[in-house]
């Protein structure tokens, strides 16, 4: 299944945290419709992913403990940078593919317009994000717009979600020179797994079939993973 994501040029978020900002806890987002009321949150995890700086124009956040990274302690309590990890800065390959490593935990590489982690290719996307996580050899929860979401996998696989939003200018002003924008679509990519968000039409599409969100019960997003799920 393939996901979309939309530009984020309009999106405010939060991260929160229990112990600093490496601990393991909660990861909420929002998007704000500029031209009315807040949407509900965007993602909600289980696992802190923790920000680690803009690249090509994308946010990149990363799975991180304390003791993944205790040399970079002292930077990241420096002054307001408590929420973020150290800049990376990339291996140049031949043939101009930039890697980008976080230690041995997480790598990111970037070539022909295309941010690849964990066997799986997302394109660059103004103001997108990719999260990067762990190797587990289990299903992958996490939560989008408040519904659930299972990633089922019986081999072991490193997590990545990836996500950006398109809005669009209104006819009405905001004030001289600026133009009310509203959110007309999000893209979220689980591996090969998409859901696209229609705001307008109250509808998702998954793998570009409709689905109508259900708090209730959990979304399997099957075949996300380069395997066949044991059942």
């Amino acid at each position: 299944m393939k996901s979309k994501i939309l530009p984020m040029r309009s999106c405010r978020h939060t991260l929160c945290f229990a112990i600093l900002v490496l601990s393991p806890s909660c990861v909420t987002e929002t998007v704000e419709d500029r031209l009315s009321r807040p949407l509900p949150k965007i993602l909600e995890l289980t696992t802190g992913a923790i920000p680690a700086g803009f690249y090509h124009g994308v946010q990149f956040f990363f799975e991180v403990e304390p003791g993944d990274v205790p040399d970079a302690m002292a930077w990241m309590l420096e002054g307001t940078r408590t929420r973020q990890l150290p800049p990376i800065f990339p291996e140049i390959e031949p043939g101009g593919a930039e890697v980008y490593r976080l230690r041995d935990l997480h790598e990111v590489t970037f070539r022909h317009n295309m941010f690849e982690t964990g066997g799986y290719r997302y394109p660059r996307m103004p103001g997108a994000r990719l999260y990067v996580f762990k190797k587990r050899p289990e299903n992958f929860s996490f939560s989008f717009r408040g519904q659930g979401i299972v990633v089922p996998s019986d081999v072991r696989w490193a997590p990545s979600i990836y996500y950006y939003a398109e809005e669009q200018a209104l006819d009405e002003k905001k004030g001289p020179g600026k133009s009310l924008v509203t959110l007309t679509r999000e893209v979220l990519q689980v591996g090969l797994a998409t859901i696209e968000t229609l705001p307008r039409e109250g509808v998702w599409l998954v793998n570009g079939r409709k689905y109508l969100p259900d708090t209730t019960r959990p979304l399997e997003l099957d075949g996300a993973v380069h395997a066949k799920v044991a059942r």
